[in-house]
């Protein structure tokens, strides 16, 4: 059941001091009547207490006073509630009035309100592999007064629903449609809403819509109208380019770069010295056997040996697909980025087929292997013969995703981070290699007279972003070959959060377009909670504590 609204209006004497309200439903009430022995006189010091205070919420207020009463108790229909209130005349209350009110809720008397989410064609007319479009309409007989709304690829929707909660869990720790939005989902056409997306990903939508009295629509039925799955186009493969580069760099490399540290104690970025990493560049990742390993199989617990032989050959064709797709925009796969804090190692590589055999991680589906590994960057030649980096955390896989956070990579300079450019154009960090090809350079971007590095960053809460690892304050060289050369690094305790970071501007414009889709529900702030819509104490708990306090408190 929804919770209603209310509000309770007061207006003390003159002489009024301050005085003290205390809300209780009617068992509430009757147990702690039952345990002031039934004497209502009791009633009145009670509403003071500690114990109401702490364990009911009690609220002490002075002068005229509205108080919204589903900010302090839960509400129900057609339910009795009783107001305890205490007036003092000064505040040791050495004079008092008392004041036992009782007031009921109206029953509802509105159908619960209906919506209809519907995916729909792109309306320019164009599909697009970086948007996804859907309807959402009120098709019900009551006007819909306020909505929430998740939105997220179907694999983070699949892991939250496996995680215990519902969708209508989901959906009220997501975002609002604002006002407008929702007068505009009120009429005949709906509200048309957009969301940005990797291509050749799936979206569910959910939407939660309430009428005037709190009720909401059954989002958790099945096949409930409130949700729908769009999925873009593939995005369609760029002119292609003949280089003996993509032959020439394929190898382990030692990448190194100077970092700065994050002191946690004095606050600020501190020499951390040269440091050295390995990477080693793709032009297609076909590291796997024909074959699986024996010892793969006990990963794979509840599923027979035919069913694992399966999943392997869907593996080795998402593989094919996603080395396709690397091609297809003239990249190169650079697999391994990031230097760790020291205690915090974040940035250990993982192949997809690595994943695939690890009995410690698990996906929704196996094309996800290839979404979450990493740490993967791309090195792209243009038909001119130059190297450049892409960088677009919409519009390229994430850095990484299989560890705790999911990594991006990002131009990062004294002013903030850049992710991606002007209505999501990639950035590019200017890549030089060397005539012998045994040398490759990735240089800073350049933006208004400042340089930005590859950096990585990771979005916390949807909204805010961090540095992952030590920060990196110079360009990428990479040489040919493995080596672990000895590396610098000032002592510094590394514990804690990184710092966040704030948005640099692009040609004077946000990183995001002007003209906003519809921001995406981050999931990993969703929290399983257990449920809180009762702000009364459960009985049992009442029961114990109230009968300790009438023992030892009652005067």
């Amino acid at each position: 059941m929804e919770a209603m609204r209310g509000t309770l209006r007061f207006t003390p004497d003159p002489e009024v001091y301050q005085y003290c309200v205390c809300l209780m439903d009617e068992s509430s009430y009757q147990m702690a009547l039952q345990y002031l022995e039934n004497d209502e006189s009791y009633l009145q010091w009670f509403a003071t207490s500690f114990y109401a205070g702490m364990m009911l919420g009690m609220q002490t207020y002075s002068g005229n006073q509205e108080v919204a009463v589903e900010d302090y108790i839960y509400l129900q229909e057609d339910t009795e509630y009783h107001a305890l209130i205490t007036a003092m005349g000064d505040a040791e209350g050495t004079t008092q009035s008392f004041v036992h009110e009782t007031f009921r809720t109206t029953p509802k008397s509105l159908e619960a309100p209906e919506v209809t989410v519907t995916a729909i064609p792109n309306p320019s007319g164009v599909e697009s592999p970086y948007e996804v479009w859907f309807n959402v309409k009120n098709t019900g007989n009551v006007e819909i007064t306020s909505a929430m709304y998740a939105a997220n690829y179907v694999r983070d929707w699949e892991g939250a629903l496996g995680m215990g909660m519902t969708y209508a869990d989901i959906a009220m720790q997501g975002n609002p449609f604002t006002s407008a939005e929702i007068a505009q989902l009120n009429t005949d056409d709906g509200y048309n809403v957009m969301f940005t997306s990797l291509d050749g990903m799936t979206t569910r939508l959910a939407v939660l819509a309430y009428n005037s009295e709190e009720t909401a629509n059954d989002i958790n039925a099945e096949n409930s109208p409130a949700i729908a799955e769009q999925t873009t186009i593939d995005q369609p493969d760029a002119p292609r380019v003949d280089s003996e580069l993509f032959s020439a760099l394929e190898g382990e490399w030692t990448m190194t770069a100077d970092v700065s540290v994050y002191d946690y104690y004095e606050g600020g970025y501190v020499d951390g010295g040269r440091q050295s990493i390995k990477v080693t560049v793709y032009d297609g990742i076909d590291d796997y056997p024909a074959t699986l390993p024996e010892s793969v199989y006990a990963n794979y617990t509840g599923m027979s040996r035919e069913e694992v032989d399966a999943l392997y050959d869907e593996f080795k064709m998402e593989s094919e697909a996603f080395n396709a797709k690397v091609r297809g925009q003239n990249r190169l796969l650079c697999l391994g980025f990031g230097y760790d804090e020291e205690g915090i190692a974040v940035f250990a590589a993982a192949t997809p087929y690595e994943l695939f055999c690890s009995p410690d991680y698990s996906a929704y589906d196996v094309a996800s292997l290839f979404y979450d590994f990493g740490p993967k960057w791309y090195l792209q030649v243009a038909s001119d013969g130059t190297v450049s980096v892409p960088v677009n955390s919409d519009r390229i896989y994430p850095l990484q995703a299989w560890t705790d956070n999911i990594y991006y990579l990002a131009c990062y300079g004294e002013s903030g981070y850049i992710s991606v450019g002007q209505d999501h154009e990639n950035v590019y960090f200017p890549v030089e290699v060397s005539s012998d090809r045994n040398t490759v350079t990735v240089n800073p971007m350049t933006y208004e007279g400042e340089d930005y590095y590859p950096n990585a960053i990771y979005i916390y809460y949807g909204s805010y972003a961090y540095l992952g690892g030590n920060r990196i304050t110079s360009a990428l060289t990479l040489t040919r070959g493995w080596y672990e050369a000895a590396s610098s690094s000032a002592s510094v305790a590394s514990s804690g959060k990184s710092p966040r970071l704030s948005i640099a501007s692009l040609d004077g414009t946000s990183v995001v377009p002007a003209s906003r889709p519809k921001s995406r529900t981050s999931f990993i702030a969703l929290k399983q909670y257990g449920k809180s819509e009762m702000k009364i104490v459960p009985a049992e708990e009442f029961e114990a504590r109230l009968s300790e306090y009438s023992r030892t408190h009652r005067r």
